[in-house]
């Protein structure tokens, strides 16, 4: 993405996957580089980083690029030993940020449960992953 100096992986349905890695880049990400369709991902609960996965134009993302998304929000906190862990995402759209502070809410969001042991997963994201950084 024009201007993104996080990570970027490509899901291994060609989808451009956004990581940020700290409290900066997060709300970078969330407020100023993702757009209202995009979808965006959190660990439900905890402090992780946030996820967007760049949705094409008038379609909806895959379920695999969402689960690789999940997988990637997991492990870029540093949540391998979290178990099975809840990954809430929703619209950018439905994203908005705490009036003074850096924090941000969200509604209508789904979940998905993921294991971040989960092999087949890790060998997806392991063989599809490009990093630009």
């Amino acid at each position: 993405q024009k201007g993104w100096a996080g990570r970027t992986y490509v899901s291994s349905d060609g989808l451009a996957i956004l990581v940020g890695r700290n409290k900066k880049e997060n709300l970078e990400l969330t407020m100023k580089i993702a757009r209202g369709n995009d979808v965006w991902l959190h660990a439900r609960g905890k402090p992780s980083s946030h996820v967007v996965v760049i949705a094409p134009q008038g379609k909806s993302v895959p379920l695999q690029s969402l689960l690789e998304a999940a997988l990637l929000v997991i492990i870029m906190s540093g949540g391998e030993s979290w178990g099975k862990t809840e990954i809430d995402y929703t619209f950018r759209k439905n994203v908005k940020r705490i009036k003074g502070s850096d924090e941000v809410s969200y509604v209508h969001n789904k979940t998905l449960l993921v294991d971040p042991l989960d092999e087949k997963l890790r060998k997806v994201l392991a063989a599809r992953v490009e990093d630009s950084n």
